[in-house]
């Protein structure tokens, strides 16, 4: 028997709100994670961009001096 004045020993509010405060922490994580990703990929596209054009400008200007 439990009286009114004694703790509910099967009180789980603070795990869930742990778990619930994990769980958006967790989220956070992985936004930030694939948001450098997404940012890491576009500049390695952007250098790969400018390498090409380098290297067509490069081709370019030895077609042209040989003239």
């Amino acid at each position: 028997m439990s009286t009114p004045d004694a703790p509910d020993r099967h009180d789980d509010s603070a795990l869930d709100e742990a778990l619930a405060r994990a769980a958006r922490a967790n989220r956070l994580g992985w936004t930030a994670v694939t948001s450098v990703t997404g940012f890491l990929v576009v500049l390695a596209l952007a250098l790969a961009m400018l390498v090409v054009l380098a290297v067509l400008a490069a081709g370019y200007l030895m077609i042209v001096s040989d003239t």
